[in-house]
């Protein structure tokens, strides 16, 4: 109907199927596992902790979105706060964070169950993936029980997480793009420049979050400040019409959003006077 394909089944061999259920199974099992690990450090989490978790949630429920976008799901900030966590304390609790922020998101979307399972697998199997870096440099529980800091040579570790984190989620969503009939190849180039752009431009808060949480956790709500004052920005500017970025707000995350809809853009909101209607001056 409308011109939107049915959703491929999920019984079938398609690699619609195979990324959905390398997705499903393989990251809600580790899931499962960070649920059962985090159990005896949770306690002992200092202030710092939950003021980036809280941050984390207000990232996800709370997107930047761009003057003349046609995409709704807009900007979210929340990886980089997972990726701090991560930086910090290590996979589990990032993960359990990323899982639990995804979950509610997805429900307050009101997304069908095989979207929720999907998204949060995905996220979940994209930061393990990008811990690899972590694991060889020899910090499998982070900088915090190591005992040390971040330096400018740590980026040689931490821009790689970053560019692993790219692929892998790139690559598992455009894996199931087949539900409204594209190619993998279509979805993973599509706006591909920007996307790279807009992924880096989060991801590179991760490591600021981290030397300030590092400081004092009372930092680390400082730089909410330019994260709210983008939000307001850019709602304004929804409306106002411009913007550098204008006509382009895809997520630093993908994420797979509902399919068939067509998107409100400051074009399709925008009040045209009539000619006759003007005012002009008179000399």
């Amino acid at each position: 109907m409308g011109g939107v394909p049915a959703r491929p089944s999920l019984a079938h061999r398609s690699l619609f199927s195979l990324a959905w259920h390398v997705s499903v199974w393989g990251g809600w099992a580790l899931v499962v596992v960070s649920a059962v690990r985090v159990q005896p450090i949770m306690g002992q989490m200092p202030a710092s902790f939950w003021v980036v978790a809280a941050l984390v949630l207000l990232g996800e429920l709370r997107p930047v979105r761009t003057a003349g976008s046609w995409d709704a799901q807009g900007t979210v900030t929340s990886t980089a706060f997972v990726f701090a966590i991560m930086y910090m304390w290590g996979l589990w609790p990032a993960l359990l964070l990323q899982a639990g922020v995804t979950v509610t998101s997805e429900m307050v979307k009101h997304k069908p169950p095989w979207k929720l399972f999907f998204n949060v697998g995905q996220y979940v199997l994209s930061a393990s993936a990008a811990f690899i870096p972590m694991v060889v440099v020899g910090l499998p529980h982070g900088l915090v029980p190591a005992g040390r800091s971040l330096t400018g040579t740590d980026l040689l570790w931490i821009v790689p997480t970053w560019v692993i984190w790219f692929v892998v989620n790139n690559v598992l969503v455009s894996g199931v793009a087949a539900d409204v009939g594209r190619s993998f190849w279509r979805a993973f180039t599509d706006d591909l420049g920007y996307y790279i752009v807009t992924s880096a431009a989060v991801l590179a808060l991760s490591p600021l979050v981290v030397l300030a949480a590092m400081s004092s956790p009372w930092f680390v709500p400082l730089l909410l400040m330019y994260i709210l004052w983008r939000m307001f920005r850019n709602t304004r500017d929804q409306f106002l019409g411009g913007g550098i970025l204008s006509g382009f707000s895809k997520s630093p995350a993908k994420r797979y959003e509902e399919s068939g809809k067509k998107p409100i853009t400051f074009n399709s909101t925008r009040v045209t006077i009539p000619d006759q209607a003007r005012v002009t001056a008179t000399p």
